[in-house]
């Protein structure tokens, strides 16, 4: 059917276009989830061919999504709590299911599995008779899921599951005497590593092989208190890590998986001063991150593997407030990521990893509002371009870039509403879906991008617009005086099913809901626009 609907709209555009060719993007509206309001999607994971989702509708609440990439393939699995919301959430997928947590409004929040259909959605096990037990940490690890759950009596510990009730159990009861804590959740080298405390001493480095017996501490980093080791990151066959040995403060350690081989990799910040290494990413030969040292606060920083070879990369904000660089993403051999030079509030940098290589992109927030920054998140590599959201004032935009300023520009519809807002990037199918709301009327729904042939030369140049998008009744042109001639009206099967001459709106509604396409002819150019019918 997908592939139908392809050919007929290739053949559309074949048709409409001629040989006319260029290349632009709008966000399209694909599913209108809950006409009443917001539908918020989020928390979107795969399952086979599929993607599932949380999502709210005014009938059944917040509950269990899924879609094919279709909108007719788009809807609940099941409504997990009848009597509210389910808020599914933790979705970690295993290629024909999905664990997740939800709360059916009987047995509180538990761990839960689905392979997309009712039947097939259920409460793998109450594993707290007595309330939540609030599974958390979900990893897949030798052929199980590993994840933390409080069973109500002995507190927050280690489990597992095999998908059945009979096959989830703790692994071992690591503090005898209350809740182990444990966090972190991290495979290395065919191992489980995490943080947990034992009651005994305190909060530090553990491995686990999936046993009871081969679940066992490492290394007691700090002796007299908690070394809380967190921030796990696997680079050049090590793991790196946050902690704190009570001697040289919370700083770079590094481990091979042995008790000796666990030790201080750098004392970014000397003697009992703190770093705080965070926000670790790899890229190529090259691992990135943030740290302070008595001079700087929190900087960029970068690391090879060798001590020497770690250094600040620039001091991006010469103040006492740091620069907070986070959000990394490699995109063209360059890592971009959100940062602060005390000028401009958070926007768009780049580095390869040199201090002349390392500067802002581009100062997308040129206002005051927003707190003067852009907050570039949701980094997304597609079609050979970055796209991510940001904030050019008190709306929230999608935006992409090439890697120059010219070339980082905001994609929105033809006509909106502010405040927008957009969130939550994925890409399925080649196609790139977000959460977004660009019309108060719409709310907060499951858009996707429609890269469309057209003829314009650029989005940024583009003339033409249509709304309302969707439309129930009127369908307005706005061609800047451009002087539409002829606005044909197309079905997906490329059949004209309406026109009109010498007019700038155009009555759709006799038209039975669907997608259709208006191909403008104007003085200048011809422009196809896709459009709904409610």
């Amino acid at each position: 059917m997908r592939k139908t609907l392809l050919r007929s709209i290739t053949f559309i555009l074949t048709l409409v276009l001629g040989s006319t060719s260029a290349f632009a993007q709008t966000p399209e509206l694909f599913a209108d989830i809950n006409p009443n309001g917001d539908s918020s999607p989020s928390d979107f994971t795969f399952l086979d061919n599929s993607f599932v989702f949380r999502a709210i509708d005014n009938l059944n609440g917040d509950e269990l999504w899924i879609s094919d990439g279709t909108e007719s393939g788009t809807h609940i699995i099941k409504d997990i709590n009848p009597s509210g919301d389910g808020f599914p959430n933790k979705f970690l997928n295993r290629t024909d299911i999905v664990y997740f947590v939800a709360d059916d409004g009987v047995n509180g929040r538990e761990l839960w599995l689905s392979n997309g259909t009712e039947n097939g959605t259920y409460m793998v096990k109450d594993i707290n008779p007595t309330g939540s037990s609030t599974p958390d940490n979900l990893i897949k690890f030798d052929g199980h899921l590993f994840f933390t759950a409080d069973d109500g009596v002995i507190g927050k510990e280690l489990w597992l599951s095999n998908g059945n009730a009979n096959g989830t159990s703790r692994v071992k009861d690591i503090n005898p005497n209350g809740s182990a804590s444990v966090s972190s959740l991290f495979v290395y080298n065919n191992k489980l590593y995490f943080s947990a405390n034992d009651g005994t001493n305190g909060t530090e480095l553990w491995v686990s092989d999936g046993s009871t017996a081969g679940t066992v501490m490492l290394k007691n980093i700090n002796a007299t208190s908690n070394s809380y080791p967190r921030f796990f990151t696997e680079f050049n066959g090590l793991l790196y890590f946050q902690a704190g040995d009570g001697i040289n403060g919370n700083e770079l350690w590094v481990t091979d998986g042995t008790e000796a081989g666990t030790q201080l990799f750098i004392d970014i910040a000397s003697g009992a001063n703190d770093s705080y290494p965070s926000n670790f990413y790899v890229s190529g030969n090259k691992m990135y991150f943030a740290a302070q040292d008595p001079v700087h606060y929190e900087e960029l920083w970068v690391s090879d593997g060798t001590v020497a070879g770690t250094y600040m990369v620039k001091d991006i904000y010469p103040d006492d407030n740091g620069s907070s660089p986070s959000y990394f993403m490699e995109f063209n051999g360059k890592v971009y990521f959100q940062a602060t030079d005390g000028i401009h509030a958070e926007e768009l940098w780049v580095t390869d990893g040199t201090e002349a290589g390392t500067y802002m992109v581009k100062d997308i927030n040129t206002t005051t509002q927003n707190y003067g920054g852009s907050f570039p998140d949701n980094f997304t590599v597609y079609n050979n371009k970055l796209y991510f959201t940001a904030a050019d004032g008190n709306s929230t935009h999608l935006w992409v870039t090439d890697g120059t300023e010219a070339g980082t520009v905001k994609i929105a519809p033809a006509t909106y509403e502010e405040p927008t807002s957009v969130n939550y990037l994925f890409l399925f199918e080649d196609e790139l879906f977000f959460m977004a709301q660009y019309q108060t009327s719409v709310g907060k729904e499951l858009y996707k991008l429609d890269a469309t042939t057209m003829g314009v030369a650029d989005y940024s140049l583009e003339k033409i617009n249509i709304y309302p998008n969707p439309v129930k009744d009127v369908l307005h042109i706005l061609d800047n005086n451009l002087n539409t001639q002829i606005i044909s009206i197309i079905s997906t099967t490329g059949q004209v099913v309406q026109k009109i001459f010498n007019q700038n709106q155009v009555d759709v509604s006799s038209l039975s809901p669907g997608i259709y396409y208006a191909k403008i002819e104007t003085n200048e150019n011809i422009v196809v626009k896709k459009f709904i019918k409610k």
